[in-house]
């Protein structure tokens, strides 16, 4: 974009972050600001601790960067929460995709591309927009995110030493010309290559009068503790509790099984305990987090007020999460991954406010093997067929695959109402338990069960196999459904009334009664648009988005006046309700004919006919834009269209001379103003 970066970047920083934040920035946010502000390079490494500030790397792209998006990725719900809360206090538009979102909280950012924007996502979200899938969106609206997340944008990947076979995937697609950006970010990171940016703690940061607190190397206190297994843990944090006074005790267990234990013998009698795993739900794990986030968040000690007494159990899925800050830590060893132990005593006096935090390290009950180095996989030759992305984002190892299991109080047990039951209630992945595939084969045995795409499993609630903490493959009481949200789906009983503001409809032959709020449409719909009057509209309305956007204005108004005139077609204007002199390019539901008895052939697509009228006479990206505004020709046209020769050759030819994401970006210009037009009723 051609946004102006002053000269002194450094200056203006320090001017934007008081503003904003109403506090001067720390050292190292400045010299992140000059070094940045100069010349931000292609790709560079943030290396801080816990407790620095580098969220903040949102305030200097808001400062320093051209690129009109800043995404900021990170591989845990509840941080893309507050990073959220965080990027909200700038002049900008913010943005949350993650999973789980109901439709009512789900952002049309891809609408208004013009403006400067921050997306914060998980990986699974934006990872797979990246890579032309777009989980959670139809395979005709991925070109549209593709093009946007893949142009014009600074991916920040957040403890990225977690995430590495995804900042592998981020390179790939970079080399590969996406027009991107990369900060990977963490405090404990791989080794760098000598020639990439680096920012990082200096001199003057150590002696600052607020970082000094957190990075003094006594704000722990740390000790080798004899013992191994649940009870030596549970009798250490125990023992830290009544000889130290420490109110909140941390408990990281290698694995599940340990935290299982530990977590049993603490949580008795007058003690109370959590479970922290990374097994569990995200609708429970958001439950958890409202519990505990006011209790044992960074900044929740009040001078001279001791806290309620708490024991915390985790996994290594407390290394990366909330903003948590115990008054002790008690630790298996982890020999396999020393950062793993810096990420775990990061957890405890978080911001120096105690004089030390106690932290106890125990022998490993079980021998951990450390994770076999997962070679780079090479991108995919073609971005617009449909594939698994999950190797590119998360990294491929038999040995740790996992299943997501859901489970249904009223899944119906004949397969062919299961179609009709998950229409009525699509799967949210706030419902889906990750389990490794071993354990849930074990469990399940012989059981029926419904396998839906990507590794999800739906399984009946009477099964049991996990608790308010997760999965616990010996639980037999029912879990939970968790499918209704409230205020955008819910199941009804029979003669239960309907909510206010919801919609009521009927499935499975009248045996499912679901009420639903009503969704936003793209396109209004109630009243017939004449061709011509669409045509000018979308022809205009693009002009003026593409020159926003740096792109040639009148290669797109011409698109724009050109891209529906397959819409012309005798037999579509009379589906449409049109004739030879008033031909419409929406119909009116009280005049519009059926296809069969129009004449229009089953599956017919208008951007086919479209596309014929002008390949091999205008010019071929005008050519591609028209033909592939509605998501298909990419380069196949679906059935009963024959796709010709001469158009494959022209959208490889594209590809070959701009990038997938370059065109992708071009097709959004066009199929934004066509769907801004469509809202408008024009």
């Amino acid at each position: 974009m051609d946004r102006e970066i002053a000269p002194d970047a450094q200056a203006n920083f320090a001017e934007d972050f008081w503003q904003y934040r109403q506090r001067q920035p720390f050292p190292w946010q400045l010299e992140a600001a000059r070094k940045l502000g100069e010349s931000w390079p292609s790709i560079c490494y943030v290396n801080l601790g816990t407790g620095c500030g580098k969220t903040s790397i949102v305030d200097v792209w808001h400062t320093c960067s051209r690129r009109r998006r800043l995404i900021y990725v990170i591989n845990r719900r509840v941080v893309v929460d507050s990073v959220f809360d965080y990027a909200q206090k700038l002049p900008v538009k913010v943005h949350m995709l993650r999973g789980g979102l109901s439709p009512d909280q789900k952002s049309d950012w891809w609408l208004y591309p013009e403006g400067r924007q921050v997306l914060v996502s998980t990986i699974d979200q934006v990872g797979s927009a990246l890579l032309g899938q777009a989980y959670g969106h139809g395979t005709k609206a991925a070109p549209v995110l593709q093009g946007l997340v893949g142009t014009d944008a600074v991916w920040v990947l957040d403890e990225a030493h977690l995430e590495t076979p995804f900042a592998k995937t981020l390179i790939q697609c970079q080399q590969a010309g996406a027009d991107i950006d990369i900060v990977l970010m963490s405090a404990t990171p791989e080794a760098l290559p000598s020639a990439m940016t680096v920012i990082k703690l200096t001199d003057a940061d150590e002696q600052h009068e607020v970082l000094a607190k957190r990075l003094r190397p006594d704000r722990i206190k740390r000790t080798q503790v004899e013992g191994k297994g649940p009870v030596a843990l549970a009798k250490e944090a125990k023992r830290l509790r009544s000889e130290e006074g420490s109110a909140i005790v941390l408990i990281v267990c290698n694995t599940v099984a340990t935290a299982r234990k530990t977590f049993t013998l603490l949580n008795s009698g007058e003690d109370e305990a959590v479970l922290i795993t990374g097994r569990v739900r995200p609708a429970d794990r958001d439950r958890q987090l409202e519990f505990l986030i006011p209790r044992i968040g960074s900044g929740t000690r009040i001078p001279g007020q001791a806290r309620a007494p708490l024991y915390v159990v985790a996994t290594s899925a407390i290394e990366v999460g909330a903003d948590f800050d115990c008054d002790a830590l008690v630790s298996e060893k982890c020999k396999c991954n020393p950062a793993s132990q810096t990420q775990r005593e990061g957890r405890v006096n978080r911001l120096g406010e105690l004089d030390y935090a106690p932290v106890s390290i125990l022998a490993a009950e079980s021998k951990f093997i450390p994770k076999t180095p997962i070679p780079p996989l090479w991108l995919p030759a073609d971005l617009s067929v449909k594939f698994d992305p999950d190797p590119w984002l998360h990294g491929y190892d038999v040995k740790l695959n996992t299943v997501n299991v859901v489970w249904r109080k009223d899944l119906p047990p004949l397969a062919q109402d299961q179609e009709e039951y998950f229409e009525a209630l699509p799967i949210m992945s706030t419902e889906a338990m990750p389990v490794p595939w071993y354990s849930f084969h074990e469990w399940i045995g012989d059981r029926p069960k419904v396998i839906m795409d990507r590794g999800t499993v739906v399984v009946p609630s009477e099964y049991g196999g996990a608790d308010e903490w997760g999965w616990d493959a010996e639980a037999t009481e029912p879990v939970e459904d968790v499918a209704d949200i409230p205020g955008v789906r819910v199941r009804l009983s029979e003669d239960a009334p309907v909510p206010e503001g919801m919609i009521v409809k009927e499935f499975l032959e009248d045996h499912l009664r679901v009420a639903y709020s009503r969704r936003r449409q793209l396109s209004l719909g109630y009243t017939a648009v004449l061709l011509s009057k669409h045509l000018n509209s979308v022809g205009m309305e693009a002009a003026a988005l593409a020159a926003d956007l740096g792109f040639d204005p009148a290669l797109f108004e011409r698109a724009g006046r050109l891209h529906d005139i397959g819409k012309a077609d005798e037999a579509f204007q009379l589906l449409l309700g049109g004739d030879e002199k008033r031909k419409l390019a929406k119909s009116d539901p009280a005049t519009q004919m059926s296809p069969t008895i129009a004449g229009v052939p089953k599956g017919w697509r208008h951007e086919f006919a479209s596309m014929q009228h002008i390949i091999g006479r205008r010019d071929p990206l005008l050519v591609y834009l028209v033909g592939t505004h509605h998501g298909h020709g990419r380069p196949w046209f679906p059935s009963p269209h024959e796709t010709p020769i001469e158009w494959v050759e022209l959208v490889l030819s594209l590809r070959k001379k701009y990038s997938p994401w370059a065109l992708a970006a071009m097709e959004a210009v066009l199929r934004i103003a066509d769907w801004r037009v469509s809202m408008r009723g024009e």
